[in-house]
């Protein structure tokens, strides 16, 4: 298992979950403990939180250090990955929403640009439903689809990015 650093939080939050389920302790990733709490209770919430701290980088042990418990530094960690990400994450959108299918560019050059920006906003942990890229994706549309894109924006909710890309390829095809 990884360490958290400062760029992994969405893959290492799913695996560190994982991990605690297998050693019947991701509970405590949502319980906060009590001191009346059974002997064996406090002892499985103190172990998620030694797991938590062993599985971090120096920068973010030294933010859950005062935590006492696993719910407390989970919460601490997840906060502070999206306040951290959120000034990239609108970078990010911004980029992808602002993507235009350039003169001369095929069909698969452009999803193949769109693609790529919403699988970074994806490993920050920030994807976008595919209803949103696929009307991303028919509004950067050249003006070569400009009579395609007027039906496309009509039945926007009835493609996936597999169909639409489908749709455009045959356009682009009998353009030709």
């Amino acid at each position: 298992l990884e360490k958290l650093g400062s760029t992994n939080y969405a893959s290492w939050s799913t695996r560190f979950r994982s991990f605690l389920i297998a050693r019947r302790l991701a509970i405590w990733l949502t319980v906060n403990v009590e001191s009346r709490m059974p002997a064996e209770d406090l002892e499985n919430a103190s172990i998620a939180l030694a797991y938590i701290r062993m599985y971090v980088d120096d920068r973010w042990l030294r933010v859950i250090d005062p935590c006492v418990s696993a719910v407390e530094a989970w919460d601490i960690l997840a906060a502070s990955h999206l306040a951290a990400l959120q000034p990239l994450s609108t970078n990010l959108q911004f980029k992808l929403f602002a993507i235009k299918m350039k003169a001369g560019e095929d069909v698969d050059e452009f999803f193949n640009r769109v693609e790529e920006a919403q699988a970074d906003l994806a490993r920050l942990g920030m994807a976008l439903p595919e209803s949103t890229v696929v009307g991303v994706v028919i509004r950067g549309l050249s003006s070569t689809f400009a009579a395609s894109s007027v039906s496309l924006t009509i039945q926007a909710a009835t493609y996936t990015l597999i169909t639409l890309r489908a749709a455009l390829v045959a356009v682009e095809s009998l353009m030709e």
